[in-house]
């Protein structure tokens, strides 16, 4: 219980965190690499979430992620690397346009492959940008109405179970959304609140 207490305070505290380039080791990508032309459009809301970045925090984190507001550009590294996988540009008018994106073909980093179509390769690096903001826009949502929420489903739960939830386990829920993985070399599946409901 001391172990998961403690993950979620260094976690909280990681996350607080702006990425920098200097937050991680990081390596341009080479000269064997593919450049697309795109046109991916975020809300200046969204923009400001990717430019908080994203600073790895454990073995299953495999990406490091800043943005660089003078270049204008967004910047992903394998985090075991260090080696640089995608560069975007982007250029702010009344919303976020992201208009350009390189991808390194070395397959140590990216996994690149010929047959891969453009398509799959900007699907792939929206999927990383989608899952920045939902992971920063949820950690605003607990800090806002989202404790709230959170409040009452406690309640539900208890009151549909006759049970008390172990009061370690509602902290971690206020800077969480459940956890499954390894944690001090042994696997935890640390339930939803939502799923303690849903599969019971």
């Amino acid at each position: 219980e001391q172990s998961i207490l403690k993950y979620k305070e260094d976690l909280k505290k990681h996350r607080n965190k702006k990425a920098t380039k200097d937050s991680w080791k990081n390596i341009p990508m080479g000269n064997n690499v593919k450049e697309l032309d795109i046109n991916i459009i975020l809300s200046n809301e969204d923009m400001e979430l990717i430019k908080l970045g994203h600073i790895p925090y454990e073995m299953e984190d495999h990406w490091f992620m800043y943005v660089d507001e003078e270049e204008k550009t967004i910047n992903y590294y394998s985090s075991w690397t260090g080696i640089q996988a995608y560069k975007a540009y982007y250029k702010e008018e009344n919303q976020i346009i992201i208009y350009k994106l390189i991808i390194n073909k070395d397959e140590k980093v990216y996994r690149y492959r010929d047959k891969d179509t453009n398509t799959h390769i900007i699907n792939r690096f929206k999927e990383h940008i989608q899952s920045e903001i939902k992971c920063h826009k949820f950690d605003t949502y607990l800090n806002t109405k989202g404790r709230n929420k959170m409040n009452d489903l406690i309640k539900k739960i208890e009151a549909t179970f006759n049970i008390k939830l172990p009061q370690d386990y509602i902290e971690y829920m206020e800077n969480n959304d459940g956890y499954t993985g390894l944690l001090n070399e042994e696997y935890y599946n640390i339930w939803k609140l939502e799923d303690i409901i849903t599969m019971n």
